[in-house]
């Protein structure tokens, strides 16, 4: 995919998800319109989708709640974090992340959205700014009223889905 085609097209999604969707915490009505419209984005592509379904909390709205997500994508590198992935799996994320300049291997950091498959025991690799894993318990930015559109450098996550996609195809 031609890189201006991919920067469009990582607009089009955020526009979809942050503003058509909005809110999705895990288990609401907004996660689950962001799961179909994620799965039809990936059939658009050609790629086969499956979404299994798992014992979770549902949503429910009791005025609290607890989320993290990412954060300030316009300063210093881009995070994969890993978490119980296979030997196999990691030594490919490990080879792609050495020779991705501006993406690093990640901490570890247990808050967020990747956390409902690490209770289930399943591998998961948590994508965010590298920024935000090292200031998760200081920063303010993430869910309020500075967490928008206008902070999100598409040509980040357009290089994030070209180093996602390169993983893909070597697993």
């Amino acid at each position: 995919m031609e890189n201006s085609v991919l920067l469009s097209k990582c607009k089009e999604v955020l526009e979809a998800l942050c503003v058509s969707i909005g809110e999705r915490p895990v288990g609401s009505e907004g996660n689950r319109k962001a799961t179909a419209y994620v799965e039809e984005q990936f059939r658009s592509f050609g790629l086969q989708t499956e979404t299994p379904g798992f014992d979770a909390i549902d949503w429910l709205d009791g005025g609290a709640s607890l989320r993290c997500g990412d954060a300030s994508l316009r300063e210093g590198p881009s995070a994969f974090s890993l978490f119980d992935l296979p030997e196999d799996i990691s030594s490919v994320v490990s080879y792609i992340l050495q020779r991705s300049e501006n993406i690093v291997e990640g901490i570890k950091w247990p808050q967020g959205d990747h956390s409902i498959f690490l209770q289930y025991g399943v591998p998961a690799i948590a994508v965010s700014s590298n920024w935000f894993t090292e200031n998760i318990d200081k920063q303010d930015i993430t869910h309020g009223p500075k967490d928008n559109i206008q902070i999100v450098d598409c040509r980040r996550l357009a290089e994030r889905a070209l180093v996602l996609g390169s993983l893909v195809r070597r697993i």
